[in-house]
């Protein structure tokens, strides 16, 4: 829960910068400040919008596509490949109304604001799926609705835009809405969304990396970032996740170690130091990107998570007796997987963790503006020491 100081605390902050972005208006030497208290305070609207975000990343073929599949019990939700590079953009996914059909939002530039920048559209269709903003805000953007199936998730997500019919231009942001399943219990409600990226090292995906989508992903409250001993961290992912991880507060960040137990055969101590060894290397590198801060790490075997859950029985000991393997029923593979650990700890900690990205944000915003006040002060003239006394305490807000 958010302790009631900081709360009360935060509507202060608010009401003051709503106060000078008023007096800011009209005096052009005050744009610098006018910016960064409107930076100030869309993060405050985020906030009190309730809606949560976790961004999934990770290396190509890690297993993303498959984290995403299982934390909204949907195969619907992400599309799955072996050897190919599945995901080239980034989707918002969110839970259909229960009852709704299954769809795919595409928000797209409006034939009249073809010019329009689209990482400022992106930040609008966010705001809108917040509740920020009412749907005037969408005057710059047309709003296509697609049928999820197979052939339309991975017509809009896999291909680029000369290599498909469903998609017009490269969109501003996609949507995607699977059926709605009350098992689910991460996006359990509407105010919870997840934001599936392309692989961090992807070679086709140019679309999908650069400061736009550096952005969104940086609005998100909390990051997944997927390893496995497959999926090594290069220099080019390397790159991607120390943009994204700058000034986030460590417990922001889970590592989800996906375990690879190829060498079933061995003693299960033996399997485990193995899955250690191979999370070592990643695991330091991720911690140096986070200042040696330690991130909270949770180890989960999607593979087996994947069968225990969205397996058919039967099919699943044919598969068993083919290979001549030790059955496993579905819950005893979902049990042994350690997914519902990660499951359950997601779902009761992310209010929390998006109270910290708050003020992550929110931090960031008050500093550029105290820098953006003395400026004006020494270039202008103008004296705005009230403001300035007030955000030297918010630094540690």
């Amino acid at each position: 829960m958010i302790p009631e100081d900081k709360r009360r605390e935060l509507d202060e902050i608010s009401e003051t910068l709503q106060s000078l972005e008023k007096e800011c208006t009209g005096h052009d030497c005050y744009a610098p400040v006018r910016e960064q208290v409107r930076r100030a305070l869309r993060a405050i609207d985020q906030f009190n919008s309730g809606i949560e975000v976790v961004v999934c990343m990770g290396m190509l073929k890690a297993g993303k596509s498959t984290l995403v599949n299982l934390l909204t019990r949907s195969t619907m939700a992400s599309p799955t490949g072996y050897g190919q590079d599945m995901t080239l953009r980034p989707a918002l996914i969110r839970m259909a109304e229960k009852g709704a059909a299954a769809r795919i939002l595409l928000y797209e530039r409006a034939e009249s604001a073809k010019d329009a920048d689209p990482a400022t559209l992106q930040g609008v269709v966010l705001d809108h799926l917040r509740g920020i903003v009412g749907d005037d805000a969408l005057q710059n953007l047309t709003l296509r609705t697609l049928p999820l199936t197979e052939s339309t998730l991975r017509g809009v997500l896999c291909h680029r835009v000369t290599d498909t019919p469903h998609l017009i231009e490269e969109p501003v942001l996609v949507v995607v809405e699977p059926e709605y399943n009350e098992e689910c219990k991460l996006l359990c409600h509407r105010n919870r969304m997840l934001l599936d990226m392309p692989g961090c090292d992807s070679s086709t995906a140019e679309v999908a990396r650069g400061e736009r989508y550096r952005e969104i992903g940086k609005e998100c409250d909390m990051v997944l970032l997927l390893q496995s001993s497959v999926a090594p961290l290069n220099a080019k992912a390397v790159e991607e996740l120390t943009a994204l991880l700058a000034g986030r507060t460590p417990s922001t960040t889970r590592i989800i170690q996906n375990r690879m137990e190829s060498k079933a055969w061995l003693r299960p101590e033996v399997v485990d130091a193995e899955t250690l060894e191979q999370s070592s290397r990643a695991l330091a590198i991720l911690r140096q990107l986070a200042e040696n801060k330690e991130l909270p790490v949770s180890s989960v075997n999607l593979g087996m998570a994947h069968a225990g859950i969205f397996e058919e029985p039967e099919r699943l000991k044919k598969k068993v007796e083919m290979v001549g393997g030790v059955y496993r029923s579905n819950a005893e593979l979902l049990a042994g997987s350690g997914f519902e650990a990660l499951e359950n700890s997601l779902h009761n900690e992310l209010t929390d963790i998006r109270y910290l990205h708050c003020c992550d944000v929110l931090r960031h915003a008050l500093r550029s503006l105290a820098a953006a006040t003395l400026v004006t002060q020494r270039s202008e003239g103008k004296v705005l020491s009230t403001l300035r006394t007030r955000l030297e305490r918010w630094y540690t807000f």
